[in-house]
């Protein structure tokens, strides 16, 4: 691979198949948009045959001419699943289909979609069904909503431009984060020449801003993508599979308000600042992992997260970045951008493999020339001369990360003495 941990992409889909981090979310589901709202009132309603619409009793219309309830693994793959048989499909949502209902709503509902159910064409329903998909297995994927709107768009700069038209996603998907709404090439004559559908990062319909969307998605798909880390305590990492394995970016941090990830298991110890039951801020990992000894302390405490990100294009830089936004990528000088890289030991670029044991390349922190590593068993038994704080990788959006597994406690790997 040359470097550990990254990869280039070589096609539209970029997302490996496999577990969800949310081990209820069974796949996606991918329907028109203006059919989203209706699916998730009232269920997804199959047909009673094969190839032709035949609505089941008591309804008078069904959303789709099979028997079974189509799904992927990804969400890159249910839309092009959907777009086989709807080219003609200018916009289309994914929603998630889970196994159990969401205990939070139906927390006295046994009721699941079991293996057996499973298909290579779809999820087989049961008698009792009656040919539609309980709503509460369906869910849009918000996870968190805003309560302005206005904002200009991220691409043109000016405020969206919203078409009338139902089938056309409005200003509102922005209040809600975690919808995943995808733009297909028959939404704008300019998409043509790309032809691949692309995540709605805004709901702006100018050609212009489509276009450069579409764009993205494919820097995104054939970009570079790394294999990173990232670690929160445990009551953050449950909202994080409540909500199908996506992030919320921070409020700050040397590169701005984004999603943070450290190179290995061992830099997310003193990266990471979230509570894991002993305070948040700098040092939150080692004042928990300094408890284990005391009663009651958790071994859970904090999740250690191994993740897939699409870096896209990666803006790399050696001092902060306090201001960076999702925006400000788009239109950094030598841009578009899709990531920022932080050469936090000023050891340069390329970013080599991990763990980085690595001359400085300018005085910034130490001397030009000194060997550092990013961890201390090196400087130890004189490998390197002093501690590298290793490189950060920060992204904007939700869309951009997925979550492989959580690392056993075997595998976070502490520092010794700690």
């Amino acid at each position: 691979m040359g470097q550990a941990g990254l990869k280039k992409g070589n096609g539209l889909s970029s997302e490996p198949p496999g577990q969800h981090y949310d081990r209820s979310l069974l796949g996606y589901l991918c329907v028109p948009y203006e059919d989203a709202k209706d699916i998730v009132h009232k269920g997804y309603i199959a047909s009673m045959e094969w190839d032709c619409r035949v609505p089941p009793p008591g309804h008078d219309y069904c959303h789709t001419s099979r028997k079974e309830v189509p799904y992927s693994k990804t969400r890159i793959e249910a839309v092009e699943r959907m777009l086989a048989f709807k080219d003609k499909c200018k916009y289309a949502q994914l929603l998630e289909i889970h196994k159990t209902p969401d205990p939070r709503e139906y927390h006295e509902d046994s009721d699941r979609i079991d293996d057996h159910q499973l298909t290579w064409s779809g999820i087989r329903l049961k008698e009792a069904d009656k040919q539609v998909l309980h709503k509460k297995f369906i869910y849009d994927g918000g996870f968190f909503s805003r309560g302005h709107c206005g904002v200009p768009c991220p691409f043109c700069r000016e405020q969206p431009f919203i078409n009338p038209d139902p089938a056309v996603p409005d200003e509102s998907l922005r209040r809600r984060v975690g919808v995943a709404v995808f733009a297909c090439p028959a939404a704008s004559p300019g998409l043509d020449e790309l032809n691949i559908p692309f995540f709605l990062a805004s709901p702006c319909s100018r050609e212009r801003c489509l276009v450069e969307m579409q764009q993205r998605q494919m820097r995104l798909s054939q970009g570079n993508k790394r294999t990173v880390y990232h670690a929160c305590g445990r009551a953050t990492a449950n909202e994080i599979q409540k909500c199908g394995g996506k992030f919320l970016r921070g409020s700050g941090g040397e590169g701005g308000g984004g999603i943070y990830f450290a190179h290995t298991p061992r830099e997310c110890w003193w990266k990471a600042e979230d509570d894991g039951g002993y305070g948040k801020g700098m040092g939150a990992v080692r004042r928990w992992w300094a408890a284990r000894d005391e009663h009651g302390w958790d071994q859970n405490g904090y999740a250690f997260l191994e993740c897939e990100v699409m870096m896209g294009r990666e803006l790399e830089a050696s001092d902060a970045l306090y201001d960076m936004t999702f925006k400000n990528l788009q239109h950094k000088e030598g841009g578009p951008y899709d990531s920022v890289v932080l050469d936090r030991g000023h050891t340069g670029y390329p970013v080599p493999a991990p763990p980085v044991v690595k001359e400085t390349v300018d005085g910034g922190w130490h001397p030009r020339g000194t060997l550092l590593s990013t961890r201390i068993e090196d400087v130890n038994e004189g490998r390197a001369e002093s501690t590298h704080p290793g490189y950060e990788f920060v992204v904007y959006s939700w869309d951009q990360v997925l979550i492989i597994r959580e690392l056993p406690h075997e595998e976070i790997d502490p520092p010794p003495g700690w």
